[in-house]
């Protein structure tokens, strides 16, 4: 096991992976924040850090507990204010292959 930890290729690389997942989560919980979820439930995402340290005990499961939290509030609670819809742009029609703005859908 020290032969292991004592290559510093493999202790680099796992420095850059614990980087990379709290950055992502970091960036997660920002784009979230800037949707318009309410902050606890960013904030309790930000928490699956733990699990990008290490997914052993206690990290692992503490960290899993912590993105299932902020995704069930998320997904059950939190509920889009009414007329953010429709402030957001439509986005335009996309012509088809044969050049019409409308796709046709035949049956049979």
């Amino acid at each position: 096991m020290h032969q292991l930890f004592a290559n510093p290729a493999i202790v680099l690389s796992g420095y850059i992976l614990v980087v990379a997942g709290a950055v992502s989560i970091f960036a997660a919980a920002w784009a979230l924040l800037q949707a318009g979820v309410p902050r606890l439930p960013a904030f309790v995402l930000i928490g699956t850090v733990l699990a990008a340290y290490s997914h052993a005990l206690p990290f692992g499961p503490l960290g899993s507990t912590c993105f299932f939290l902020a995704a069930l509030w998320i997904e059950l609670v939190w509920r889009k204010l009414p007329g953010k819809e429709e402030e957001a742009a439509a986005a335009p029609s996309v012509p088809d292959l044969h050049g019409s703005d409308t796709a046709e859908v035949s049956s049979g």
